[in-house]
């Protein structure tokens, strides 16, 4: 039971084609026709939010109910810890009765993925170029699991970078950004890679959706229950739970913090971000900075 919930996190970045419909849609809630904010006072008020966490620390729990390859249904539990650092810091770890699963994160400039029990296997590589890899050289994109905690500060500048577009959402009550960029491919056109909804009221992300190059979802998640970081009231908040859907197969990975701080004790420190391939503590590192993405050679 314990591979599966590798297996989930090995779906997420295994959708190169089709996402079905599902369930599970937004509530319907009052519809709203009053008026609204223009885009440039929405990524302010959004970023006002975000740039009060510059740390986090938060540990909690999760449950993963997935499907595998032949549709069979799996249950898996267990606790997890998650780290954030401005400037793309970030971790994960999910545990099942004090046995490490898996470990993802990045220290700013380079990411890892280790996946322990039943795949013995760890990959790095750099950020920079990172996002116009191939899918299927890396389980799970860590860029992807930063990406779902709605922290990431939009660029105000909103002329260069990403070509960021509003529009609201009457019936849900939210503002709807996209991001999109050139095909980092084909050069020939613009695709979004994500569309982030956020509530009118309090510009706090509600949803997350992740694309690939033809639109597909590849990854949906539902952020609710934010509190503020510590005991301030007046201080920057962050989703306590993220219900995380893979349209294709239908697994979902609930992850509900329970202790959200700006730290505990030092942590996180630089020494939270730091990694090693060579004490990952598995078999296998493969470099995907290398030409073949082969395993890192070994003295």
């Amino acid at each position: 039971m314990i591979r599966h919930v590798y297996a989930f996190l090995l779906m997420l970045t295994l959708l190169a084609s089709g996402c079905r419909s599902v369930g599970n849609t937004p509530a319907q809630i009052q519809k709203y026709t009053g008026p609204v904010e223009p885009l440039d006072v929405v990524v302010s008020r959004f970023n006002q939010n975000s740039q009060q966490i510059q740390t986090l620390w938060a540990a909690g729990s999760y449950e993963a109910n997935l499907v595998d390859a032949k549709g069979k249904k799996i249950f898996v539990n267990g606790d997890a810890t998650l780290l954030f650092g401005r400037e793309a810091k970030f971790r994960l770890f999910l545990n099942k009765i004090g046995n490490r699963l898996f470990d993802a994160g990045s220290d700013g400039s380079r990411f890892w993925l280790v996946g322990y029990e039943g795949v013995d296997t760890a990959w790095v590589g750099s950020l920079v170029g990172f996002s116009v890899r191939e899918q299927n050289d890396i389980p799970v994109r860590p860029d992807m699991l930063l990406e779902v905690l709605g922290l990431s500060l939009v660029p105000v500048d909103l002329l260069n970078g990403p070509i960021i577009t509003q529009r609201f959402n009457p019936d849900q009550d939210v503002y709807m950004l996209t991001f999109a960029s050139v095909d980092s491919k084909r050069k020939d056109r613009y695709v979004v890679s994500r569309e982030v909804w956020l509530d009118r009221k309090t510009f706090l992300p509600t949803w997350v959706f992740l694309h690939d190059a033809d639109g597909q979802v590849m990854l949906r998640a539902r952020l609710s229950g934010h509190v503020p970081i510590g005991k301030d009231q007046g201080a920057g908040k962050v989703a306590r739970v993220f219900d995380i859907l893979v349209p294709q197969s239908g697994s979902k990975l609930v992850l509900k913090l329970s202790d959200v701080r700006a730290r505990r004790g030092v942590v996180p420190s630089a020494a939270s971000f730091a990694f090693s391939p060579e004490r990952a503590g598995v078999g296998t590192v493969i470099d995907l900075d290398l030409p073949s993405h082969g395993p890192i050679p070994r003295d």
